[in-house]
This record gives C-alpha cells, structure tokens and sequence, in this order.
C-alpha cells in the first residue's frame, strides 16, 4: 500500500516588501492560495 501527503510549499521573498504590514498580507495571500489545493502539509520557511 502506498501512502501519499499532498504537500504546500512556500517561497518568500521578504525582501521584495520592506512594510512589515505589506510582508504579512502576501504570506497570508500566499497561505489562502496554498489552501485551495487542500494540501495535508503547509511548509513555510524558517
């Protein structure tokens, strides 16, 4: 039997927003995105 884990990365370029308001806005966009997918896994960095 094989298992399989839908799994969501993320890649943020923080460097790309230098408000912290505007960082935290695209990672929650990004997070909604990811979601639509419905993945058993969610990985953010660090």
């Amino acid at each position: 039997m094989v298992n399989k884990l839908k799994v969501a990365c993320l890649q943020v370029s923080a460097r790309e927003y230098e408000d912290r308001y505007e960082n935290k806005e695209n990672i929650l966009r990004m997070i909604d995105k990811a979601a639509d997918v419905h993945p058993q896994l969610l990985v953010l960095p660090e």
